[in-house]
């Protein structure tokens, strides 16, 4: 078919077709550092489990403060504009990050693919949002796929890569596939449709309004700490403990953590639908999601207690890791009700402050992480080649933390409230000042 008898609609749906391809790559990048290539680096840069945690961290801090003028760039300026910009600044990190032969340059090219990268997914909700408003859960469910499709590259195929051509080559790989996303974009970029710029005028006031929102708040700590662990499990330390403590290959690892990217793709295409079908329900779908964190973080710690027999522990490990990624399974709800419990004009702010907190919490956790790991050095065994294999009690004391802090996002996920696919936000709304916030809660 030639492409000008395509509609005004279709070319915009091929341009969105094109910003899909762009998260994708993203996610490429968010998965792959340092997780899946985490000795690797270990071995070329002699570094730390801090050093190299602080690889996620630069990013995630950089990618979760992008998330907060996103919300502003998206409303005023439209999702598409968005997107090519900070996919040019994604690309360009991407590509410089192989040649880095120090620390310095290596934080910084992750700086600039999390700075670029965090305005990517707010930019694809609004296209989401003025494309396919009445189907907005579904399409939203395919938004997923294709993140998830390239956090599944970053697993298992980088490690195949990762053997075959070494980390830099095939990083320098996932670089080249961002430059040709934003190709396709360029490329496309004349048949937009011009958005009207909004007059709406944006300041400190919105997001003080956003913060102190009651309901924001319980989804802002429900979806920080679970989406959080998850995130820190797939993208730093998962890989490397299946290897440290069941003693698995790297490539058998890799797939476990592939599954983890496997079951959220397939799950989101699920449930978006399956909320639809149930006249657009959200709170059964909220709290479901919030009890297997739970549930994974206790079967974690038990598998780890020495009690447990030797035989028993592969399948219990294995199992809390697929148990933890069904989490993610649920990620259309998230931003169906930050786009519900927000004013209608400020989706962009209400949807942006949520993903805050899930990337600042990845960053958190992931530097807690880091410093536990190299806490216990000392219990460590150092091979021939240089890696790293840090002991049970490391990870058991991970786990313990996971334990509390996953306990109380379930708790707090029972007081989010239902929206039946309709916005909520009235205006009268609770507010509270953050330890306000705690104490009423833990007294309601």
């Amino acid at each position: 078919m030639n492409f000008f008898h395509f509609n005004k609609r279709q070319k915009q749906i091929l341009l969105f077709g094109g910003g899909l391809l762009v998260y994708l790559t993203l996610n490429m990048q968010r998965v792959a550092i340092p997780g899946t290539i985490f000795n690797e680096l270990q071995r070329t840069f002699h570094a730390s489990a801090s050093a190299l945690a602080n690889l996620s961290t630069g990013f995630m801090c950089a990618y979760a403060i992008a998330q907060l003028p996103a919300g502003i760039f998206v409303d005023r300026y439209g999702g598409m504009k968005v997107l090519l910009y900070s996919g040019i600044s994604l690309t360009i990190g991407a590509l410089l990050f192989p040649f880095a032969k120090s620390y310095l340059p290596l934080y910084l090219s992750r700086i600039f693919m999390g700075f670029g990268g965090g305005f990517i997914y707010l930019s694809i909700v609004k296209e989401t949002n003025r494309l396919f408003p009445k189907n907005f859960s579904a399409v939203m469910g395919l938004v997923f796929l294709f993140g998830y499709a390239g956090a599944f590259l970053a697993t298992t195929p980088l490690v195949k890569l990762t053997h075959a051509l070494g980390w830099r080559y095939a990083m320098l790989i996932f670089g080249i596939l961002c430059f040709f996303s934003i190709t396709i974009i360029l490329l496309l970029w004349h048949t937009r449709e011009p958005i009207a710029r909004s007059t709406i005028s944006y300041g400190i006031k919105n997001y003080k309004k956003a913060f102190l929102n009651s309901n924001n708040l319980k989804l802002i700590f429900t979806q920080g700490v679970n989406f959080g662990l998850y995130y820190v499990i797939l993208t730093i330390f998962g890989k490397k403990f299946l290897e440290d403590i069941i003693h698995l290959s790297p490539t058998v690892a890799s797939i476990c953590c592939a599954f983890m990217v496997i079951i959220p793709a397939i799950g989101n295409q699920f449930t978006g639908t399956l909320s639809m079908k149930l006249g657009n329900k959200r709170r059964p779908f909220i709290r479901l999601a919030s009890f297997f964190p739970f549930l994974s973080s206790l079967l974690f710690l038990t598998a780890s207690l020495p009690i447990i027999p030797g035989f028993l522990c592969g399948y219990l490990f294995t199992s809390s890791f697929l148990i933890f990624s069904i989490y993610a399974a649920f990620g259309t709800m998230t931003s169906s009700i930050a786009r519900e419990v927000n004013p209608a004009e400020e989706t962009g702010i209400g949807v942006g402050i949520v993903n805050f907190s899930g990337y600042m919490m990845v960053a958190i956790w992931g530097t807690v992480v880091g410093l536990i790991l190299d806490l216990f050095k000392s219990g460590a065994q150092i091979l021939t080649n240089g890696t790293i294999l840090y002991p049970n009690t490391a990870y058991q004391t991970i786990f313990i933390i996971f334990l509390i802090v996953t306990a109380f996002a379930f708790w707090l996920s029972l007081k989010i409230p239902e929206t039946n696919g309709k916005n909520i936000y009235s205006g009268k709304e609770k507010t509270y000042h953050f330890f306000r916030f705690i104490k009423i809660t833990l007294h309601s």
